[in-house]
């Protein structure tokens, strides 16, 4: 159940599918996320190591391409093992900084073997995954020496940049709609580079006040992340009986604009048309909690509650019920399902 502060007066309320009363909740940021964000955010796309005269394990590039790079890896005597990946340039120097700043201690050595693509013990080509195309990018190696001591080594280049010089044109199709996902999928041409994607609600555009032209800026801008392959992925969190708008833009080798490509979708209802009602139970109350549940009936799309005591209904003037209801739909959240 959910455990909530001790108070006075408690508001539940319900609707059922008809309601028309849309926002949109964006999901929050896993904290790996947030690291590389951070990173991506504050990378200077050069790295400033020093090449090493005689590094524990030689780093031979033998072809770049947009997403991968052909390299032969050539051991010293005293390497006992080593641990390779490839990242954009720096970037492992910054997600190790950021850590920190969480009290989190990590070398970059440590980091290499957490994240490493595959290890070895002798000679060995191979192809490194996983590169952003036309990036500046570093394959990074963590050669464990026969003395227990780890030494860091680097190759830096760019990659290839993915598409042509002709038209760039993006297929989208949204699929499998449920109540809180979608999944869109996105099919690129032999000639996109790249392309960006929005998920929103027109609601949420007219706050911000968002045009066509705006997203179009906003495409020609960098801020936003940057797509180079098919996507069809899940999109989670959304809420029930709600239009959401998917626009996309996609660019070719030359940095030459699609059109702006929008899709809409509405998502799947709870409830029915009957009436809407919700069982709330409030348990094991304590000198400042208790436990608290709410279960709304099969016709039930979403409900708000809110909670608080005698003094904050006076202090806003809200003194019947109906005061109560138009203020918790204009200031709280909707829930939908169970809620315990």
């Amino acid at each position: 159940m959910k455990k909530l502060s001790v108070l006075m007066l408690s508001l539940v309320m319900t609707f059922g599918a008809m309601a028309q009363n849309f926002t949109f909740q964006k999901g929050e940021k896993t904290f790996e996320q947030k690291a590389i964000e951070y990173a991506k955010q504050n990378n200077k796309g050069v790295h400033t190591q020093t090449p090493k005269t005689n590094p524990a394990v030689a780093i031979t590039i033998n072809d770049i391409q947009a997403g991968t790079v052909n390299a032969t890896f050539t051991p010293a005597e005293n390497v006992t093992k080593y641990y390779f990946c490839g990242t954009e340039t720096g970037m492992i120097e910054e997600l190790v900084e950021f850590y920190e700043m969480f009290g989190l201690s990590m070398t970059v050595a440590e980091y290499i073997t957490y994240v490493a693509q595959d290890s070895a013990t002798a000679e060995l080509t191979v192809d490194v995954v996983d590169f952003t195309p036309n990036t500046a990018s570093s394959i990074y190696v963590a050669a464990l020496l026969n003395d227990g001591t780890y030494e860091v080594i680097t190759s830096d280049f760019t990659t290839l940049s993915l598409g042509g010089s002709g038209d760039a044109t993006l297929t989208i199709n949204v699929h499998d709609i449920a109540q809180t996902s979608a999944f869109i999928s996105i099919t690129p041409n032999d000639q996109s580079a790249h392309y960006g994607l929005v998920l929103t609600t027109q609601e949420e555009l007219d706050e911000l006040g968002y045009t066509a032209d705006s997203l179009i800026a906003y495409f020609n801008g960098t801020e936003y992340q940057k797509y180079y392959y098919e996507l069809d992925e899940e999109m989670p969190g959304l809420d029930p009986s709600t239009e959401y708008l998917v626009y996309a833009m996609a660019f070719n080798a030359d940095g030459v604009a699609s059109e702006l490509y929008e899709v809409s979708f509405t998502t799947t209802y709870y409830g029915g048309f009957g009436l809407a009602e919700i069982a709330m139970t409030a348990t094991n109350p304590t000198a400042n909690s208790f436990d608290i549940s709410f279960v709304p009936n099969d016709q039930t799309n979403y409900y708000y509650y809110l909670i608080a005591d005698q003094s904050f209904y006076t202090e806003l003037g809200l003194e019947t019920t109906a005061d109560i209801a138009a203020w918790a739909q204009a200031n709280q959240q909707k829930n939908y399902g169970e809620l315990e």
